[in-house]
């Protein structure tokens, strides 16, 4: 109830950026799918939304960061059903990664 709670607050307030940090991990399965459901809607809205999962399995996603050996890249097509990208990262990918991170590192 307590990350329920935060997470309305959260959500009240209208951000235009939402960092969402495994949001999930703490919620029973209606809490989850209810948090899915706000969050599509703050993207409709024009906010933005990083989100940190492990895993991908909601398949619900306008790019996909990567991170490994140190490195993330960015994937704008979906997640496979082995969670891995469904297409490598191609020109620019890297350069959508730092534009992203510039943003999000812009926010007061």
């Amino acid at each position: 109830q307590l990350a329920r709670g935060a997470l309305l607050r959260a959500f009240a307030t209208r951000p235009t950026v939402l960092l969402l940090d495994e949001v999930e991990a703490a919620l029973d399965e209606e809490s989850a799918v209810a948090v899915s459901r706000l969050t599509r809607a703050m993207l409709a809205g024009g906010a933005a939304c990083l989100r940190i999962r492990h895993r991908a399995e909601d398949g619900y996603a306008y790019g996909v960061f990567t991170l490994a050996d140190g490195k993330m890249t960015y994937h704008q097509n979906e997640i496979t059903a082995d969670n891995a990208p469904a297409t490598s990262a191609g020109k620019g990918c890297d350069s959508r990664a730092d534009e992203v991170l510039a943003k999000l590192k812009a926010v007061p």
